[in-house]
């Protein structure tokens, strides 16, 4: 009886221990590091670098094209050489890409271009006067469209590309509409990824209108291409043109999440110095090191992000060489 009792004891006790297998480690996928550019102000700047095994490298989320065209009197025919230019864009595309002229006022030529025959074969309207106002907010509203109707939000990337001869002379001007252009497409789209372009052609066109459609409108900035492309002359305008398609035919990264964890209250990120910080951002995927900005309480010093899901431990400025935030 008492060896009955005994035995599961002992053929437990005798019986091997099962080994347990080692936990895999993760990959590494990215690298960040900080530097400060005022320390007793709380700010500094975050260099990211994706690994080349990150798998946002290779894959390219679906984007359409929105272009907003300048048809003012002083385009001449330089409307049409930019139409067709933003054809070629459209074979790019991976759902239906919209035209809007703005002269007086904005017309949505449309919303549903799936080929580059389609859009040159339009017929443009009269040409006028430049309210880029109209024009922009004709585009956003195509943009706010499409995200009610997307089955899943977010993840669409639109790509507003904006070209124009001159400076605002019809109606409100950007700087007014802006602002509140931009807050009102977060609102209706709080997971909109957009990105911007802007294109101007003569030294009358604005420098700083097209910093502000970037600062209100974009939210993934695309670092294959330059905040803003100049053309000295209508001349010239095919050869900036080109440059813009070539960036984009060059994306092939899809669209990364940036969160700082861990982070004490009043910190966030930023693209550029001056815009409200945020816990997380969009950002395009690339190989070459992007620089982000952080806002912190003084003597508190950004240690950890999460990049689409992943923990990546931020470098002390000690343990990283200098880099430049520009």
């Amino acid at each position: 009886i008492f060896f009955r009792h005994m035995l599961p004891i002992l053929t437990q006790f005798l019986s091997p221990t099962p080994r347990s297998e080692p936990t895999a480690k993760a990959p590494v996928l990215a690298q960040a590091r900080c530097g400060p550019i005022d320390a007793d102000a709380g700010t500094w700047a975050i260099g990211l670098r994706l690994l080349p095994d990150h798998p946002a490298l290779n894959c390219r989320p679906p984007v359409r094209f929105h272009f907003v065209l300048d048809n003012s009197g002083s385009m001449g025919q330089g409307t049409v050489r930019a139409r067709d230019c933003f054809a070629e864009l459209v074979g790019l595309a991976d759902g239906p890409c919209s035209l809007t002229l703005f002269a007086n006022q904005a017309h949505l030529v449309g919303s549903e271009f799936r080929a580059p025959a389609a859009m040159r074969a339009t017929k443009l309207p009269p040409q006028g006067m430049t309210n880029i106002s109209d024009g922009l907010r004709t585009a956003v509203d195509v943009i706010k469209k499409f995200e009610r109707a997307a089955t899943e939000r977010g993840r669409m990337h639109h790509i507003l590309v904006l070209l124009s001869d001159g400076g605002h002379n019809q109606g409100p001007g950007p700087a007014e509409v802006l602002p509140q252009l931009g807050a009102d497409l977060r609102r209706a789209a709080p997971g909109v990824r957009v990105s911007a372009v802007v294109v101007g052609v003569t030294a009358a066109s604005s420098t700083s209108m097209g910093m502000q459609v970037r600062q209100h409108l974009e939210t993934v900035p695309l670092p294959a291409l330059q905040p803003i492309y100049f053309a000295v002359s209508a001349g010239q305008m095919q050869e900036a043109l080109g440059q813009v398609q070539q960036g984009l035919g060059s994306l092939r990264g899809s669209l990364v999440e940036v969160e700082l964890v861990g982070a004490p209250g009043g910190t966030g990120l930023q693209r550029s110095l001056g815009q409200p910080p945020a816990p997380r951002l969009a950002m395009c995927a690339a190989e070459a090191e992007q620089a982000l900005f952080c806002t912190a309480p003084a003597g508190a010093r950004p240690s950890l992000l999460r990049v689409d899901g992943q923990a990546v431990p931020i470098a002390a400025p000690a343990e990283s060489e200098p880099f430049d935030s520009e």
